[in-house]
């Protein structure tokens, strides 16, 4: 947050009233010393002539009149303007120091450096903050505090952890001596930003509670906005995803109604990102796109390449990997261009689990390699995890199960080190997967049972349906099918109901296009019923679990054709005139939720299918193709045969000898 305080005003008025005490006394000790001036004659009245003012007080009116003009011109939310700030106050900041104001000279720097750092030129504003602390010096402490606060944070920032380090032993003990709320907002934000990437959840999570008590009376919605914005921060980083949203609400709320454009786009990113961890991809997508404008707008190209980020990670969990790879990719330009390490980290994890995903496997090896070499050199344990695990995914495809469980084991570690829930849920899911495979079945069981805790605690629905299709798995290759019904059941629900958050359609056939394995189980684990129970109805179950896993997408989108679902928003995948040119087409909301949900066409049921069927030699044949096993049903007005075939791969290879 800018400096937003102009103290010349109060300063001028302390000179003044230094200055009369000062004759005062010098009239008390040297009475001699003030010459009284000889009376002028009534006929010849005393002529008083202005005086011109003196170079100093025109660079003075000048300075000051530069300095309101920038304040002015950083509230404007364009990149223009921000320009032209940037003028403004190099020269005021050069002005105020050639007349030897050097707490003026260092707050112009302090915000021409905050500036700088806006439009992602990271050096210039580092070289800015030192002048600002030059400046400062021991005369004022709140002043030189904020400078080292803004140069660890930028450190921080490109990923330079080592460096920032060398200033928190300092930037602690200012934060804590100043009683100013703007002060303390900003080293802290120093401290949580190092806390987040290297350091343990716990210490952030105290860290940010006392700084949300330290503003709470301060009356400044802008300073009391940031520190729940890195309260919500640390709360979802430890798993507590709802409370994170309450927090991260609240920090919008005030960030907008403080008119801080540039806080407001970091909050809308984070809140996004809440939103993909409980499954609502339809309001990730909105926020995004917000934050993508603003940050665009404001020529802030690190934001729009982290909020880049954010939107392969959107693509990631809706199962869109072609996507997910071109917004990485996009980011990683962008983080390269800048320098910004540890945004170049973030890209290429997130194109490495994308690569993986597309079959990519060796590139997405070749990405992991290189998290892991700069995650390691900077102490960003939770990237260094997700590449461990990435790297544990692929020493199991390569058949080298021994390394492949050592970097599994090393991910969750890190993880449980760290309090990153999320990310323990995830790797331990995939040490589960990992053990089932290896023909590990009990410690398989014991893993995915320890991934529920985590997973639930961060609200992280596709993981628990993850979890309960992994266990389902597992169970059936010990043999016990209804317990295995049970948990695909349990993930079937989960799915089903992300259906109904999700009101963008096309998001809806991408999102259930990728957990289409789901439904391949549960049909897979219902026939395996049906073969030993014939007359229990699990063919029918099977039969109607194959239409509703083929026809979803269909039926959604005829929803959408009858006003129930939203017409398709922009994605955040375009920016600036894109992006409004996207929303401006966009058109107004339809009814969503439960309503669609009841209006919505749904699945023929067996039933309904066979009283569609006319004439005794009328036969409807469906099937549904999978891995290891096909099935093919044969029903009539009458009844329904199901039998076995060959997996997918055998069956595209006779139809093409075909």
């Amino acid at each position: 947050m800018f400096a937003y305080l102009n103290r010349l005003t109060a300063r001028s008025i302390r000179f003044s009233a230094w200055g009369l005490l000062a004759l005062l006394l010098l009239a008390a000790c040297f009475p001699g010393a003030i010459i009284a001036q000889p009376e002028r004659r009534a006929s010849a009245p005393a002529q008083r002539h202005a005086r011109p003012p003196s170079p100093s007080a025109h660079s003075l009116a000048r300075a000051q009149e530069l300095r309101r003009q920038a304040l002015a011109l950083i509230r404007k939310p364009a990149s223009r303007d921000l320009d032209a700030a940037v003028s403004r106050l190099d020269e005021s900041a050069r002005i105020f120091e050639n007349l030897h104001l050097s707490e003026a000279a260092a707050e112009d720097y302090l915000d021409l450096g905050k500036v700088h750092f806006i439009r992602s030129r990271f050096k210039p504003a580092l070289e800015t903050y030192r002048q600002g602390l030059r400046l400062a010096g021991d005369s004022n402490p709140d002043l030189a505090c904020m400078a080292l606060s803004r140069i660890s944070f930028t450190y921080s920032t490109v990923g330079d952890f080592q460096q920032a380090s060398t200033y928190s032993q300092q930037i602690r003990e200012c934060g804590a001596a100043t009683a100013n709320p703007q002060v303390r907002v900003q080293a802290s934000e120093a401290l949580i930003l190092g806390l987040v990437y290297t350091k343990n959840s716990e210490a952030l999570r105290e860290l940010t509670r006392a700084l949300v008590t330290a503003v709470a009376d301060s009356g400044d919605s802008g300073v009391i906005a940031q520190s729940l914005y890195w309260e919500g921060m640390a709360l979802y980083l430890t798993g507590a995803t709802t409370k994170a949203i309450e927090k991260e609400t609240a920090a919008l709320r005030l960030s907008k109604s403080a008119g801080n454009i540039h806080d407001t786009a970091r909050i809308e990113g984070l809140f996004a990102m809440l939103m993909v961890v409980i499954g609502e991809p339809d309001k990730a997508a909105t926020n995004y796109a917000e934050a993508l404008r603003i940050f665009d707008a404001i020529g802030d190209e690190d934001g729009v390449a982290i909020t880049l980020n954010g939107l392969g990670l959107l693509n990631l969990a809706i199962g869109d990997h072609i996507a997910a790879v071109r917004n990485f990719e996009k980011a990683l330009a962008i983080f390269t261009r800048l320098n910004d390490l540890s945004g170049q980290m973030s890209s290429a994890s997130g194109a490495a689990q994308a690569e993986w995903k597309l079959g990519n496997y060796v590139k997405s090896q070749q990405l992991q390699k290189l998290v892991l070499k700069y995650s390691r050199k900077f102490g960003e344990v939770r990237t260094q995890a997700t590449a461990l695990a990435g790297l544990g995914d692929y020493y199991t495809r390569m058949r080298r199960p021994k390394l492949a469980e050592k970097y599994y084991l090393l991910a969750v570690g890190l993880c449980r080190s760290t309090h990153h829930v999320v990310g323990e849920a995830e790797h331990l899911i995939q040490l589960g997967h990992f053990y089932a495979t290896q023909g590990r079945l009990g410690e398989a069981l014991t893993i995915l049972r320890e991934a529920l805790q985590p997973a639930m605690d961060a609200g992280r629905v596709a993981n628990l349906a993850s979890i309960h299709f992994e266990t389902a798995a597992v169970y059936r290759k010990m043999g016990d099918l209804e317990k295995a019904r049970l948990e695909i059941e349990q993930t079937i629900q989960i799915i089903e109901s992300q259906r109904i958050k999700v009101t963008d359609y096309d998001f809806r056939a991408t999102y259930f296009s990728s957990v289409h394995n789901y439904y391949q189980l549960y049909i897979g684990i219902l026939m395996d019923l049906h073969k030993r129970a014939p007359g229990e109805g699990y063919a029918r179950k099977a039969f109607e679990a194959s239409e509703r896993s083929k026809v979803r997408a269909l039926l959604d989108m005829l929803a959408g054709e009858t006003g129930c679902v939203e017409a398709p928003q922009s994605h955040g995948l375009g920016t600036g005139a894109q992006a409004q040119q996207q929303r401006n087409n966009a058109v107004a909301p339809r009814p969503t939720g439960s309503k669609c949900a009841s209006s919505a066409p749904a699945p023929l049921t067996l039933s309904e299918v066979q009283s569609e069927i006319r004439g005794d030699n009328a036969v409807l044949l469906e099937y549904a193709l999978g891995g290891e096993k096909s099935y093919l049903w044969a029903v009539d007005e009458s009844g329904i045969t199901a039998c076995e075939i060959a997996g997918a791969e055998e069956v595209s290879r006779l139809v093409r000898r075909l």
